[in-house]
């Protein structure tokens, strides 16, 4: 066997575990010390009990990608490409949820966004999933205004444009990747750093923005 191979099945395992464990229920707070919150992270999964279903879940997908890797060829790509998909969507939606909740303390997203944008990453791969990631906000941008102007609320479901983002992104795929997107993707190892980097200045936009409300409009108008 060579080296690479044995990196991408450990690549694949990796990406499982990771979904696995972000399905358990589980708590987590900071509010007493790094160390102490892991303790009680751990604590509360052992305690949810969530584990006892989860534990044979995680074997038998790990017996499935195993047989995947043994084949190789289109079902190793096509199966490690949809566990990467799962990562980066859920993934960035996670830190979306969690830039988002500490910028505007109260929940910025939730769990369903994260489950569906894995879900999207699975059935398109990693690449389709970056590109819906930021269109999904344009697409939401001008119905959000005049959710605003028309009803006066803030919040608005993100789920229904993510699908819309990704039913525009299936639809012309390859005029989005040949002509839009490909010379991005590129750029390697910066592309996720650009990522991350948009994700803490949306955070501080967010806290900018929490700002200025607060002072603008009481708290029991805003939430």
């Amino acid at each position: 066997l060579e080296a690479g191979q044995l990196s991408a099945l450990a690549a694949a395992m990796l990406c499982w575990s990771a979904w696995t464990f972000a399905l358990l229920q589980k708590t987590c707070t900071l509010r007493k010390g790094v160390g102490k919150g892991v303790t009680f992270l751990f604590a509360s999964i052992y305690r949810h009990r969530s584990w006892l279903w989860m534990v044979p879940v995680y074997l038998v997908g790990g017996v499935f990608i195993s047989i995947a890797w043994f084949r190789g060829g289109d079902y190793w790509m096509g199966t490690l490409t949809s566990l990467a998909g799962i990562v980066v969507g859920g993934g960035m939606i996670w830190l979306v949820r969690i830039f988002g909740s500490l910028a505007l303390q109260q929940e910025a997203m939730g769990f369903g966004d994260v489950t569906l944008m894995a879900m999207i990453g699975a059935l398109l791969g990693w690449q389709a999933t970056v590109v819906i990631f930021f269109l999904a906000p344009v697409a939401a941008l001008f119905i959000a205004a005049g959710h605003y102007l028309t009803a006066g609320k803030h919040e608005l479901a993100f789920g229904p444009y993510l699908a819309l983002a990704t039913l525009a992104v299936v639809g012309g795929w390859a005029r989005v990747w040949f002509v839009y997107t490909r010379h991005y993707f590129a750029l390697g190892w910066l592309l996720p750093s650009v990522i991350i980097i948009s994700l803490c200045a949306m955070g501080i936009m967010l806290w900018f923005w929490r700002t200025i409300r607060d002072r603008i409009w009481p708290l029991d108008e805003v939430r």
